[in-house]
């Protein structure tokens, strides 16, 4: 099947209504259903009650909007005393203080022994492996603060791990769960769809889609609802592989629904191929010689 661009809009509507009239068993070559391009359950990798559901069927959402909260208050202090004992610094800086004190010893020791020899070799010697220890003391000391400094990371991100938020813009659209239900790690709790934009998945006859390309820009239809509802949209997809029971490949195109005028879930068609303007120029000159070519005919879903 090879899609053509229909001469005007009063042509598309009236192609769409045909496919609307059109007996079922006319063609089968293309099946088309459109989806939302983001719809998503989500869930938590924790167990416990909900203490919080912040939001009902129907709210729309932004990224990071709470959805729904569940007891974090165990998460809560083992955070705050991570952190706090990561912040704590006294005793660095009380091993800093002590390095810095031996080495000016040790400094002055060496500076004694070779001009006045005052001091024994011995007792610089003793104040030598007294600087090899503070800093020792010192490097612990710093390995310990990164270590405390990432569970206290660890300890924030067990606490956020309590509160589920929007990953996107959209609508929730089923809520799975109750406040004060007790959850499990991994159970479905909330359904959120972004509608703004559309996927039309279509089966199409593999011998008909030569002309179809990712990136290529379609006129699609849904004349079940309303023959006058088209849209421009861009193929995002086109299958390698076919169906070996029905022949045929499946290809998907998405397409704006910022105004909602179009009620995903239903059926829709593909109306006809959006050519370029150099494509439309070659196609207008050619029609002036001969006469204009009828419409691409339209698959009943």
């Amino acid at each position: 099947m090879v899609f053509m661009a229909l001469a005007s809009r009063a042509e598309a509507v009236d192609a769409a209504r045909a496919a609307l009239e059109a007996p079922l068993g006319a063609s089968a070559a293309l099946r088309c259903l459109s989806t939302p391009a983001r719809d998503v359950t989500l869930t938590m990798p924790v167990t416990g009650q909900i203490q919080e559901l912040a939001v009902m069927e129907g709210d729309r959402v932004k990224p990071g909007d709470l959805l729904l909260r569940v007891d974090d208050r165990l998460a809560d202090i083992e955070y705050k005393r991570r952190k706090m004992i990561a912040n704590d610094a006294s005793e660095l800086k009380a091993a800093k203080a002590r390095l810095r004190s031996v080495s000016q010893r040790l400094k002055a020791a060496m500076e004694l022994l070779q001009s006045t020899h005052s001091i024994s070799q011995d007792e610089v010697d003793e104040l030598a492996l007294e600087r090899v220890l503070a800093n020792s003391d010192v490097t612990r000391l710093l390995h310990e603060q990164s270590v405390q400094a990432i569970e206290a990371r660890r300890a924030k991100l067990e606490k956020e791990s309590h509160r589920l938020t929007a990953p996107f813009d959209g609508t929730v659209v089923e809520i799975l769960t109750e406040q004060g239900a007790t959850i499990h790690a991994d159970q479905p709790l909330i359904r959120l769809v972004d509608t703004r934009t559309g996927v039309l998945e279509c089966s199409l006859e593999s011998d008909g889609d030569a002309d179809l390309k990712v990136g290529g820009r379609m006129t699609i239809g849904f004349p079940a609802h309303n023959p006058t509802t088209m849209r421009h949209g861009v193929v995002s997809f086109v299958s390698p592989l076919q169906d070996s029971a029905s022949h045929l490949r499946k290809i998907k195109i998405r397409f704006d629904n910022a105004d909602g005028a179009v009620l995903l879930g239903m059926a829709g068609i593909i109306l006809a191929n959006v050519q370029s303007p150099a494509e439309e120029a070659r196609v207008g000159a050619r029609s002036e010689a001969s006469p204009r070519e009828k419409p691409a005919r339209v698959v009943q879903q």
